[in-house]
Parts: structure tokens; sequence; C-alpha cells
């Protein structure tokens, strides 16, 4: 199931307003981008599950991927970004790593958040860690 939700290319989103794709860029190679780091960032291997954030959206629980499709490696990033698949949905970007954060950071208020699709999403996470939720 982890290593399936690396691999959703679909164009069909389950949210209102789903997440933006990037235009592709064939000069980035296929390394994932979070093994070149240089800046000071948290660390996080393959499979974490995170919050990720993107302009315009709310912080959305993800899981980050270095299994990537061709395709997928190709879509245009930075050096530090990471490949997060967001759960609860077929959604996938590259992500700034000043906009990922680990699963416990504010995780109260931000498991306050009323929409189903976002409790849904925050249920997978737990189900992806193996963990009962706590709230």
């Amino acid at each position: 199931m982890v290593f399936e939700a690396a691999y959703y290319t679909t164009t069909h989103h389950p949210h209102p307003h789903p997440h933006p794709r990037r235009t592709y860029d064939s000069d980035n190679d296929s390394t994932p981008s979070h093994q070149h780091s240089t800046q000071p960032h948290p660390p996080f291997p393959p499979l974490t599950v995170v919050w990720a954030k993107l302009e315009g959206y709310p912080w959305w629980p993800a899981q980050i991927q270095d299994l990537l499709t061709p395709q997928q490696q190709r879509l245009k990033h930075g050096r530090d970004d990471y490949f997060c698949v967001f759960l609860g949905g077929n959604d996938f970007q590259w992500v700034h790593p000043r906009n990922v954060q680990d699963f416990s950071t504010d995780y109260a208020r931000r498991a306050r958040g009323k929409r189903p699709d976002l409790q849904q999403a925050i249920d997978a996470a737990w189900a992806v860690m193996g963990k009962h939720r706590p709230d």
C-alpha cells in the first residue's frame, strides 16, 4: 500500500481544490533531492509521515517518497525538495523543506480542522504509521 502510493499519476482530484502540478524539467537528475541537501533542515527519510504545505492550501498529511516514476522525477523541483504523496487522495508534489514538518509539530491544532477530507487524510496518516489516532 505504501509503495503503491508513490506511483499514482492520475489527474483525478478528490479534494475540492486539487494541489497544483508543476511543469516538467528534464535537466534534473533522478536522485531523490533530499539526498543532495546542503541546507540545515530536519532530514526526513523515505516513508516518513509529515505535514506538508503548498501555497494556498492548508498543512496536509503526506508521506515522503523516493521510489518515483520517471515522470515524477522529471517534475520541476529544487535540489532539497521532498517528493510528498498527500494522504487521503492521489495528489503528489515536490515540496520545499521549509514547508515540510514532522507530523507531531502542531498536531493538536492542525488535527482540529473541520474538513472531512482532512480528517480522512489524518486517519490515513495514522494507519500508514500503524498506530491508532490519539484524538
